[in-house]
Formats: C-alpha cells, sequence, structure tokens
C-alpha cells in the first residue's frame, strides 16, 4: 500500500488505535518518518487518535470480558500511556462492582445456583479469571458468596 493516510484508515477500521500503534505499525510497513508524522497530524486534526476516547473504550471493553485493574493497567502500558494516564482513566471509568457482577452472571451461566462444583470445574473457573488478572481468593470468595459448595 503507497498511501499512508489510507493505511492508516484501514488499521482504525478494526478497532481505535493509538498513536504508538499507528507509527509502529506504519514503520513496519516501510513509511518514511516524515509520511508517518503528516498521516499522525492529519489523523489527529481528524479526531482519530483521541487518548481520552481510546481509553474510555478500551476500559469499557476489558470490564466486559471482565479483566482486572491490574491486567488492563498492563496492557495499556504497552499501548504506551503513562501510569498517570492509566490510573485516572480506571478511576473514571473502571467500576469494581460491574466487574463483579458480569463475572457472578457468568459464572451462573454455567453452573446452576447452589449445586456442588468439583474442584477441577473450580481449577478452570480460577485459571480462566487468574489470566484476566484477578486472584484465587477473589474468585473462591465469588464462588462461595453465590452459594455453591465445591467438593
Amino acid at each position: 500500500m503507497k498511501d499512508p493516510l489510507k493505511y492508516a484508515y484501514l488499521l482504525l477500521k478494526f478497532r481505535p488505535r493509538t498513536e504508538k500503534e499507528i507509527r509502529e505499525r506504519m514503520k513496519r510497513k516501510g513509511f518514511s518518518d516524515q509520511q508517518i508524522d503528516e498521516t499522525i497530524d492529519k489523523l489527529k486534526n481528524q479526531g482519530f487518535l483521541e487518548k481520552e476516547e481510546f481509553l474510555r473504550e478500551f476500559i469499557l471493553s476489558r470490564m466486559l470480558k471482565p479483566h482486572s485493574r491490574r491486567r488492563i493497567a498492563f496492557e495499556l502500558r504497552r499501548f504506551g500511556f503513562d501510569d498517570e494516564e492509566i490510573q485516572s482513566a480506571l478511576d473514571s471509568y473502571y467500576n469494581d462492582m460491574d466487574v463483579e457482577e458480569n463475572i457472578k452472571n457468568h459464572i451462573l451461566r454455567h453452573f446452576s445456583p447452589g449445586t456442588r462444583i468439583s474442584r477441577k470445574d473450580l481449577e478452570r473457573l480460577i485459571n480462566y479469571y487468574k489470566y484476566r488478572g484477578f486472584s484465587t481468593g477473589y474468585i473462591v470468595n465469588l464462588v462461595k458468596s453465590l452459594g455453591f459448595r465445591i467438593h
């Protein structure tokens, strides 16, 4: 692809991107620093690289899956955000109660309330949520709070 702006639009077509991501992808594609800078300036002027919007959308999407604050912060650092930006966005958009409710709903979709959960099923749940940044104790306590018995 020869047109840097078209390439940037193509990247943005799939999901919002950060300036850092656009720069890295365009660099890999072989565009010059001048082309990249001009493209970034155009995208900023058109409102495509709004940090606040990206942070909000990213955090809300991760809450639905759900991911812990710690895991989201880790991912956002890879996108080039500093700790202050990340903490400010998490304080604004991350709601622990919504995340806990999403986890409970996920568990209840797979297991009937009040039934017994095998150790193997509990281990699967723990591993699933540990990957998303939650502690073992947090998940075990949620399972118990839903009235499940572990056998």
